[in-house]
């Protein structure tokens, strides 16, 4: 699944665009779906969320260092 392009502040206040793919694999249906509409979306909005919060700790001269850890 494609992770949407978003703009994101690194730590020194410097905007990104970041984008990305996600695998995904639903072992139990019936939990994956319990009160949520639409698992997909949810998952994907989850992690553009954590994407923002761990991009937003780190500086960009640190970035790409940390891109391995990211992923």
């Amino acid at each position: 699944m494609l992770v949407e392009r978003q703009t994101v502040i690194t730590k020194d206040n410097v905007s990104l665009i970041i984008d990305g793919m996600l695998f995904l694999k639903i072992e139990d249906p019936y939990k994956a779906s319990y009160s949520i509409e639409n698992p997909n979306e949810a998952v994907s909005l989850l992690t553009l969320t954590l994407m923002r919060n761990e991009i937003g700790k780190i500086e960009l001269d640190r970035l790409f260092q940390e891109r391995d850890n990211l992923n």
